[in-house]
């Protein structure tokens, strides 16, 4: 059952009520000023409730994906927040976008990613849209509307009001999270920003993949409660938006079908399970590679070396021991883009088999 809501708090908190006419119901009583000045508070309200991670390598690893993101989202949008980004300790894989530029990711999500960057780009670009996109001062000014519908008391208290504002923001990103059209807005943003910053553009498919394996096709929020497809897309309709998005980068050559990776129709790969990621994920992120290496007509034949499969500077996979040959599996991506294939140096017969997709 859902904890007691902002909109209950609310109601206790006021005593007169004055119905808004609709025209009003797009003003904000609270803005990004209000939001920058709940930083700190917030931050501090977020430590004390699940603590800090003191994972030196867990936060760096954080912090680096983050900086690489902030670079391109910089030369794209006017950045109002100033952002950090931190570990806290929570088990339940997660992350959530705070007030004032408070980017918090759960141990449990550094733990279930191990240490792949793209799909953590991804969570984190993610997150960024939502606050880009100002998404949770938006739930909090419509939850304010709807509840209190901007009484008489709130005009003459807007300390209180503010005090509202943050008690609802802690509660929507802890237990509610944002709502379907937000977390659509935030993926489509999240995916095309983490693949402006050079990160795989199947980021959010190898992820949700996980999560799927994990929970089945559901949302979970901060708390482990499960949320309904009404409130959040379910993890097979992200998984399914963010393979559409790689299709087109690809110039609509690179599909997922049934675990196998098909270029211009043509079936390529069938990844095998390795190094922590299912046969499925690493499809995913394979043809995530694909789709940068052939972004913008690009082809470049396949050869494999040293235990990788590459297209010109990209790496398309790391063949694993179980996985079909590298030199069959080269062969096969140019053969279904009529490229020639490179002949195979001597040195290169001596491969090592490598541990990850």
């Amino acid at each position: 059952m859902r904890k007691v809501t902002g909109f209950a708090v609310l109601l206790a908190l006021v005593s007169q009520i004055v119905f808004i006419p609709a025209a009003q119901a797009k003003v904000w009583l609270l803005d990004r000023k209000w939001e920058k000045a709940q930083k700190q508070s917030q931050y501090n309200d977020i430590v004390k409730k699940y603590g800090l991670d003191p994972d030196t390598e867990a936060n760096e690893f954080c912090v680096n994906v983050s900086n690489r993101l902030l670079q391109q989202i910089k030369k794209q949008n006017k950045v109002e927040l100033d952002y950090s980004v931190f570990v806290i300790k929570q088990k339940q894989p997660n992350a959530f976008a705070g007030l004032g530029g408070n980017i918090a990711v759960t141990r449990g999500m550094v733990d279930m990613l191990n240490g792949d960057e793209d799909e953590l780009a991804a969570i984190l670009a993610h997150e960024y849209g939502h606050s880009i996109g100002a998404h949770l001062l938006d739930s909090i000014n419509g939850q304010l509307w709807t509840a209190v519908l901007f009484n008489q008391y709130l005009r003459n208290n807007n300390n209180s009001m503010s005090k509202i504002g943050a008690g609802i923001a802690f509660q929507q990103i802890t237990t509610k999270g944002f709502g379907r059209s937000h977390e659509w807005a935030a993926d489509n943003y999240g995916m095309r920003t983490a693949t402006a910053a050079g990160y795989n553009p199947a980021g959010i498919a190898g992820s949700f993949q996980k999560f799927l394996e994990k929970y089945g096709d559901k949302h979970v929020s901060l708390l482990g409660e499960i949320l309904s497809p009404e409130e959040h897309p379910s993890n097979k309709e992200r998984i399914e938006n963010n393979m559409k998005f790689v299709t087109a980068y690809s110039g609509n050559l690179v599909t997922v079908h049934d675990e196998w990776v098909f270029l211009a129709k043509k079936p390529v790969v069938k990844p095998v399970t390795a190094a922590g990621k299912s046969a499925k994920e690493r499809a995913y992120l394979i043809a995530g590679s694909l789709a940068q290496a052939l972004h913008e007509g690009h082809k470049e034949p396949a050869r494999y070396s040293n235990g990788q499969i590459r297209m010109g500077t990209y790496s398309i996979m790391t063949v694993t021991e179980n996985d079909t040959d590298g030199e069959s599996t080269a062969e096969a991506i140019n053969n279904a883009l009529n490229l020639p294939n490179e002949k195979v140096d001597a040195d290169d017969t001596s491969m090592k088999q490598a541990e990850d997709a």
